[in-house]
């Protein structure tokens, strides 16, 4: 018996199958671990530096450094409106860029007559900290709705929060815990594993096990009360429109869908301008009219 398993083991043909199957497993632990440790990298992209600011869009703005706790700061812009009124927008933006690249953006509510505070997380631009993970993002949101609500004197049923992408989910988590008087959601997903589902890029990986930065919007969008407006492009090549269209779907909350055709992930509101902008105004009478 002895010499018939040795003999077995001597035949060249099995051994090369314990050398590629060995090689296989090593390679696929070797994927395993780089999505376990690198994933943050995966999620975030954050640009350290400014190439645009209020003075480049004529927009008058207080320049803010919020402390997060005794060492660090996230850096940003209190972009006041010149319309009278208690409009107020906080803008999350993102995943990846800057508070300098979402500047255009931001001018457009506050030319609707919001006063907007935009910063960035920790990681980003002139923010202090390492690289940014789910976590801290949050924290970093609640630092700015505390500035808002405690050093500002705002009322919660004056703010609307915007979320574009990444920052969509970063907004139902903060409202999750803080109450608000409206969410505006733009090209958001309903979660990293749906998201990694949909590009197929690691299916053959056990990504479920593997994540530790979840962003699970869905989920907590259905304990949502708060008035919501779901933006999406139907060409976005990004985040599935599907994905939009699920979270206004599972939402219990009083709700609008805007569904713009043609748009991607970073154009909706260039592609259909006038409709944008409408439906932004319309969505505020809305929050005005649950109160």
């Amino acid at each position: 018996m002895a010499d018939s398993i040795q003999n077995k083991a001597s035949k060249p043909w099995l051994k090369w199958l314990l050398i590629v199957l060995s090689g296989v497993s090593g390679i696929y632990l070797v994927m395993c671990l780089y999505l376990l440790v690198w994933q943050k990298r995966i999620i975030f992209n954050p640009y350290r530096t400014l190439e645009k600011f209020p003075t480049t869009y004529e927009l008058t703005s207080q320049e803010l450094f919020l402390p997060v706790n005794s060492k660090e700061s996230i850096h940003g812009w209190w972009l006041p409106s010149s319309e009278p009124g208690d409009r107020v927008l906080l803008f999350l933006h993102g995943n990846s860029s800057n508070i300098g690249g979402n500047l255009f953006h931001a001018k457009r509510f506050v030319e609707l007559g919001f006063s907007v505070l935009l910063m960035d997380y920790r990681g980003f631009g002139q923010s202090d900290g390492a690289f940014p993970h789910e976590t801290q993002v949050y924290e970093d949101a609640q630092v700015m709705y505390k500035y808002l609500t405690e050093t500002r004197k705002i009322s919660p049923d004056n703010i609307v929060v915007y979320g574009h992408s990444l920052g969509g989910a970063i907004a139902i988590e903060l409202l999750s815990e803080h109450p608000v008087a409206g969410l505006i959601a733009e090209g958001t997903f309903t979660s990293v594993s749906d998201l990694a589902a949909y590009t197929g890029r690691y299916s053959f990986l056990p990504v479920d096990l593997l994540l530790h930065q979840r962003f699970e919007s869905l989920s907590k969008i259905k304990n949502s009360a708060i008035p919501t407006l779901f933006i999406h492009g139907t060409e976005d090549q990004t985040i599935p429109v599907e994905m939009g269209k699920t979270l206004y779907a599972e939402s219990p909350a009083p709700k609008q869908l805007l569904i713009v055709p043609g748009a991607g992930h970073n154009n909706v509101a260039s592609t259909a301008e006038n409709i944008y902008n409408e439906a932004i105004l319309n969505f505020f009478q809305f929050v005005q009219q649950q109160k």
